[in-house]
């Protein structure tokens, strides 16, 4: 996550950015009161990529603490989470609150469109009336797009009921447990994870750690440079072939379920997945126990 980002981002951005390990409070803390210059502290709640590297609550409620005590801004990137943890999110979910967060086409119904949320006395510098020269500028194709708005309004009194979060959550543990139950059967190391609709496929190729595993509960790991650094080879073999057999999955060895999928879904992705197990066990590209 310390990395550059692309192409054509300036070195001196990430200059400007500290980046701490996942979930490792006591750092955090060490680096907020070695630098009182750290404006804001942003962080996906999740844990990042949605959720391929989990994050304990607990270490969110600490994060807010340790802000809030200096005075540093907390912003969370609900891109994913937002309005699908829960209808207010994984802050509403896990009860934190914080400054700033951020949030998707999901607010726009699935148009295009995304929002910017806050504390008042923070959102009150977009505010168009008063001086122009303190204020922050919020350009955008469509800021106030009629057909965006109704389609959000539309969505998110359907998302405020709970209902459809309801649905896909079950339909994620349907997967989730399916899924991993095609891992067990066939003896591979790895294991499926994830909260409520996403779901995360870890394999793992260290043949040592394999070795002294004596199940695949011994597998388990936080460490991000295991759960994002799985073969580039082997996540590619996994999409082609899970695409051929007609799932696509969002990204890496992951995705998310929605309120429209069907136990029908769930139960052809499962056989999808069996193949693709297959396939890549024959190739050599995941271990067995």
């Amino acid at each position: 996550f310390d990395a550059d980002g692309s192409l054509g981002i300036p070195s001196h951005v990430r200059e400007h950015v500290v980046c701490v390990p996942a979930g490792d409070a006591d750092q955090v803390a060490a680096v907020l009161d070695a630098d009182s210059d750290i404006a804001a502290a942003i962080i996906e709640p999740s844990g990042g990529s949605w959720g391929r590297v989990p994050l304990a609550p607990e270490f969110l409620r600490d994060l807010q603490a340790m802000t809030r005590e200096r005075g540093v801004v907390l912003i969370f990137d609900e891109v994913v989470t937002g309005f699908r943890f829960s209808p207010g999110g994984a802050q509403v979910l896990y009860g934190l609150r914080p400054d700033l967060s951020c949030f998707a086409k999901v607010v726009a119904g699935g148009m295009p469109g995304g929002a910017v949320v806050g504390r008042a006395d923070i959102m009150e510098l977009f505010d168009v009336t008063g001086d122009a020269r303190p204020r922050v500028a919020h350009q955008g194709t469509f800021n106030g797009a009629p057909l965006s708005a109704a389609a959000g309004i539309a969505v998110l009194e359907r998302v405020a009921t709970g209902e459809p979060i309801d649905q896909a959550n079950a339909r994620a543990a349907e997967l989730r447990a399916a899924w991993d139950e095609v891992l067990e059967r066939r003896g591979i190391a790895g294991y499926v994870y994830g909260v409520c609709s996403t779901f995360h496929v870890y394999f793992e190729t260290d043949r040592q750690r394999v070795q002294k595993a004596q199940s695949r509960a011994d597998l388990h790991t936080t460490e991000a440079e295991r759960l994002k650094g799985m073969p580039g080879q082997l996540i590619e073999e996994y999409q082609r072939s899970l695409r051929f057999y007609g799932v696509d999955n969002m990204s890496s060895t992951g995705g998310v379920l929605s309120s429209a999928h069907t136990a029908q879904d769930v139960e052809e992705a499962t056989a999808a997945f069996a193949q693709t197990v297959d396939s890549l066990l024959a190739q050599g590209l995941i271990l067995a126990l």
